[in-house]
């Protein structure tokens, strides 16, 4: 959990998620529950603030995690290789291997990058 300083005292900065659940393992007769959430910071589901004692995860959802609705400024415009002006070419970062070769490689056009613009309509 991040924290930061504020006139002396520690304030606990929430995980801003649009996802976060409790999950169970463990045995019928032993359940763990667990809270399954996606962090955007690093863009990945973890597994995490265990206990054997459901009240505390409850707790620890409420306190640790704000759930937030996702907003259009909020989701990546993704650009598919088979949307992308640079499909195909030695400026696209994956069709591209290496610059002494010119060796390109065949990839999914359902992938893309960081890097894809986008094709106009005209």
């Amino acid at each position: 959990m991040d924290k930061t300083k504020s006139s002396g005292q520690a304030v606990a900065k929430k995980i801003k998620t649009h996802f976060a659940k409790i999950i169970v393992e463990g045995t019928a007769k032993k359940p763990c529950y667990n809270i399954l959430y996606f962090d955007p910071a690093d863009g990945k589901y973890h597994i995490g603030f265990g206990s054997y004692y459901l009240e505390y995860v409850f707790k620890w959802l409420s306190e640790e995690f704000e759930i937030v609705e996702n907003t259009v400024s909020d989701l990546v415009n993704v650009v598919r290789c088979r949307e992308c002006v640079k499909d195909g070419l030695s400026t696209c970062p994956i069709c591209f291997i290496e610059a002494r070769t010119l060796r390109f490689i065949n990839h999914d056009p359902d992938f893309y990058c960081g890097s894809g613009e986008r094709k106009s309509d005209e």
